[in-house]
Parts: structure tokens; C-alpha cells; sequence
């Protein structure tokens, strides 16, 4: 993961970011967000710190950031998931979620860039129960 966090932090300002779902929609401000229906993210660290893998819904968490660099600070409040305590954090969980940006902004999925390059807004759905996971007991 450090190639892609060092490509990050040097690409400067992050864009203006809103997000729609369940017929609302909010403007969230300068930032990144982290959707996935799992707890863990890379490098253990834990947006979304309520989702869980089988319920057939998207967590998506948004971390408020004026500069690339500012979302260092972030990391160790994401391992240990004191990052929901800061008043800007944003969270919402749905079927569904659309993301809006001010620019267009590459879209990562697991870490790789997704097909199609930079975009202004991508719109993102879970299928219930479409992949079986062992999990230890």
C-alpha cells in the first residue's frame, strides 16, 4: 500500500465530495470516503468499523481532509476507530451510494484503480449474498 499513499499525498487537494443514497443527498466537503461492506481496510486500518460482510448493505465513511497530507494524521485514529468521534466524520449505510466530486477523481477499488479512469461520480450497490466466505468459528 505505501506506492499508492505516497502517489496520494503527493497529488495535492483533495476535491469538494457529496454523496447520495436512499433519496438523500449530503454535501460533505474536502475529503476522501472509503466504501466496502467489510470492517478492514488496508494496512489494518478500520473505517467502517460497523459493517458487517453479510448484511447486503455498503458502509461508506467520509474523512474530511483540506490536503492530501492532512489525511496522515488520520491513520492511527482509523486503527484504533477513534476517527467516529470527530464531529466531521460522516457515515451512512445502504444498498446503495452515489459519490459526487468537484473534480474528477481517479476511484480505487481494493486498492486498483477502476476501469475508466478519473470520473465525477460513480454510483456503488451490493448484491446480497453473491460471494460465500468461510470465516473461523
Amino acid at each position: 500500500y505505501a506506492a499508492p499513499i505516497l502517489r496520494t499525498l503527493r497529488a495535492g487537494r483533495p476535491s469538494e465530495l457529496a454523496w447520495a443514497g436512499d433519496g438523500e443527498r449530503e454535501t460533505l466537503g474536502r475529503g476522501m470516503v472509503v466504501v466496502g461492506n467489510l470492517r478492514q481496510y488496508g494496512a489494518r486500518l478500520n473505517p467502517a468499523a460497523d459493517a458487517i460482510e453479510d448484511d447486503g448493505l455498503l458502509d461508506a465513511v467520509f474523512i474530511p481532509a483540506s490536503s492530501a497530507a492532512a489525511l496522515v494524521p488520520w491513520v492511527p485514529l482509523l486503527w484504533t476507530g477513534l476517527h467516529r468521534r470527530h464531529p466531521m466524520v460522516r457515515e451512512r449505510r445502504g444498498a446503495s451510494v452515489t459519490l459526487e466530486s468537484s473534480d474528477p477523481v481517479l476511484v480505487q477499488i481494493d486498492g486498483d484503480a477502476a476501469p475508466g479512469g478519473a470520473v465525477s461520480s460513480v454510483s456503488l450497490a451490493v448484491k446480497p449474498r453473491a460471494l460465500a466466505l468461510l470465516q473461523p468459528a
